[in-house]
């Protein structure tokens, strides 16, 4: 039921409750809670948020950074592959007949998310039928990987905008036409589609799709279970429920390791500490989400009407 060492194996959810507001009366408990529930943060965080699934994070120390020039928050200076491919040619002499290939640079800017700070009377905790761990979850971990989708999304948007790769289709539902022109708009320039991301909604009508256009094999399938395979087309699916991804609006990206750089400054920070009969709660992190090659990333919106209204 816990991550948290010491409270594991504790079956009901109240008795861990009251233990673990125990623990924060005790000497020490509360600097012992704290770094044990980051554990916990730092296990979960890393499996929910769909921007965590198409760049992995990598977590950097403080050695890996320095200063910029500009300002006093830290930075990391990341190598990007040069795109000129273009031989050059030399003479014996050492002289050359084009330029000098040098290597391009990036500098990745680390910024702060941070939740609110949560206070919950130490009653309601002993009241509630869930463990504390899943209140952390709830308000720490979603609030934070919320802002890395969101940013996600801006760094695509901001680069489909500059490249091009946007197309406007008034195709009302996903069919295998649409994801092979997602497809295309990487694959034909050279690099190689991924990932795909799209709205729970897309996905939904994906599963509706008739045996005529699937086959009477998978249709079949369809129907009982859902779609069960982790691809589509023979590419990544990564699928959301949040409205950050509007219904109709697929997004597709190259490999990470060709796309950008996602970083993490140490791990995910968590405090909690206890004011009379009050308890606090707060996680943060420095990070940092740049897209080296903004042509690794392309977009389709479609016309999907209102999954509500039906228009």
């Amino acid at each position: 039921m816990s991550a948290i060492p010491g409270l594991e194996g504790i079956g009901d959810a109240r008795q861990f409750n009251r233990i673990f507001l125990r623990r924060l009366d005790e000497p020490g408990g509360i600097e012992k809670t704290s770094a044990a529930t980051r554990t916990f943060i730092q296990m979960r965080i890393r499996e929910r948020g769909f921007a965590r699934h198409i760049i992995p994070p990598e977590v950097v120390t403080a050695d890996d950074c320095d200063r910029s020039e500009n300002h006093d928050l830290p930075t990391k200076l990341v190598d990007r592959e040069f795109e000129d491919t273009i031989a050059m040619a030399a003479n014996f002499l050492g002289n050359h007949d084009g330029r000098f290939v040098e290597g391009d640079r990036i500098r990745a800017k680390f910024y702060k998310i941070e939740t609110l700070e949560y206070a919950f009377q130490e009653a309601m905790l002993l009241a509630f039928n869930y463990p504390i761990t899943e209140l952390i979850e709830k308000h720490s971990v979603k609030d934070i990987e919320r802002v890395e989708d969101e940013k996600l999304l801006e760094l695509s948007n901001a680069a489909v905008a500059t490249t091009g790769k946007l197309i406007v289709s008034p195709a009302t539902a996903i069919d295998r036409q649409i994801l092979a022109t997602l497809f295309k708009m990487l694959d034909g320039d050279e690099l190689e589609f991924d990932c795909c991301l799209m709205h729970k909604v897309d996905y939904d009508d994906w599963n509706s799709l008739p045996a005529t256009t699937v086959g009477d094999k998978i249709a079949s399938e369809v129907v009982v279970d859902g779609w069960q395979y982790q691809k589509m087309q023979g590419h990544k699916v990564v699928t959301t429920i949040k409205n950050l991804v509007e219904p109709g609006h697929l997004y597709g990206f190259v490999k990470p390791e060709m796309l950008g750089v996602f970083y993490l400054l140490g791990d995910t920070r968590f405090a909690i500490w206890k004011k009379y009969d009050k308890i606090y709660m707060k996680s943060w992190e420095y990070t940092s989400m740049i897209f080296g090659n903004a042509k690794g990333t392309c977009k389709v919106e479609m016309d999907v009407p209102n999954p509500l209204t039906g228009l």
